[in-house]
């Protein structure tokens, strides 16, 4: 699990939820509001991969930050509301696969 290991999310008042995409259109969303922004970089120490179906589709989504920084961001975003996410080239990818059966 990705959960902070000292936090207990149904108890604990400095739970931070986890990252949402909450901005409904980005296309209109207040550039000169978002003081922040988030740089996510290649590591050694990949945070991993999650296989997930999309346009019924097997993809695996490899994030290739670390687990770490994933962590940071995500907190930071949660604080922020919403924030720009900077991904160096091959932060994450996609492998399509296989098509998803019934």
């Amino acid at each position: 699990t990705w959960e902070d290991p000292d936090s207990n999310a149904k108890s604990d008042e400095a739970h931070v939820p986890a990252f949402q995409w909450n901005t409904k259109d980005i296309a209109n969303a207040n550039e000169d509001k978002l003081t922040n922004k988030v740089s996510l970089a290649k590591s050694s120490d990949a945070a991993g991969i999650e296989d997930i179906v999309l346009c019924n589709r097997h993809v695996d989504m490899a994030f290739n930050a670390s687990m770490s920084d994933l962590h940071d961001a995500s907190k930071l975003a949660a604080k922020e509301g919403s924030m720009p996410l900077i991904l160096e080239e091959g932060v994450l990818t996609l492998t399509v696969g296989r098509e998803a059966s019934d």
